[in-house]
């Protein structure tokens, strides 16, 4: 077997594996090797035996996939959300920030006796 077809067999088993720990960082280094794998495969011509055994293997790997987009899914989510949370703290604050279109003087109302 081709050493670019191990190579991503290993990554793969690997990244699912640690996936319900792996962060953004290990998902994007994980795409991007896996890209320049698919690259070097692409440029191969296999025939006969070795391309019904090369197929089997890539078939195996692309099995793995529901389960990684899920995991990115969950972190966008998550991202989403915090960026949520951090736009609606910054909204909050800049709501009570001295300096918006009425003062501190003009918002108040006193009414006196005559």
């Amino acid at each position: 077997m081709h050493e670019a077809i191990e190579r991503l067999q290993e990554l793969t088993a690997n990244l699912v594996r640690d996936l319900p720990q792996a962060t953004v960082d290990d998902i994007e280094s994980f795409i991007s090797e896996r890209g320049l794998l698919v690259e070097r495969l692409s440029g191969l011509n296999l025939t006969g035996d070795a391309y019904r055994q090369a197929s089997n293997c890539i078939k195996e790997v692309l099995s793995h996939d529901p389960v990684i987009i899920e995991r990115m899914n969950a972190l966008r989510d998550e991202a989403a959300q915090g960026l949520s949370k951090f736009n609606n703290a910054r909204m909050q604050r800049s709501a009570y920030e001295v300096g918006d279109s009425y003062s501190y003087n003009e918002s108040l109302f006193f009414d006196s006796k005559k």
